[in-house]
């Protein structure tokens, strides 16, 4: 069972539920008692386990969830990053694909 946050802007991010359901896992609208800022995501955003995950697995300008049987690539998943994204594993592209750095991705799209 997966999770995927979608995005104001179209950006989705996928996750196993496990994770999302980890005890450091939140969605805020808020820090430190303030509206949470434009620039760290406001109004709403979620961040899903960081103590396991890269934080591209977490989405900024939140505007739903939505749970699925199966596993569905978010939007940087489809241009070669890692689906599972575990920083301890340095999991940051597909072990098939021809990224080895963000540049990489960023050239794919040029």
């Amino acid at each position: 069972r997966y999770l995927t946050s979608h995005s104001t802007t179209g950006y989705t991010a996928n996750v196993p539920l496990e994770n999302a359901l980890a005890p450091n896992s939140l969605v805020t609208w808020q820090y430190d008692g303030r509206p949470l800022p434009r620039e760290h995501g406001g109004p709403v955003r979620d961040i899903i386990d960081p103590e396991t995950l890269y934080f591209w697995k977490s989405a900024k300008f939140l505007s739903g969830f939505e749970l699925t049987a199966e596993d569905q690539p978010g939007f940087w998943e489809r241009l070669g990053y890692n689906n599972r994204g575990d920083i301890w594993s340095e999991e940051r592209f597909w072990a098939d694909s021809d990224f080895h750095t963000r540049r990489d991705v960023i050239r794919s799209q040029e």
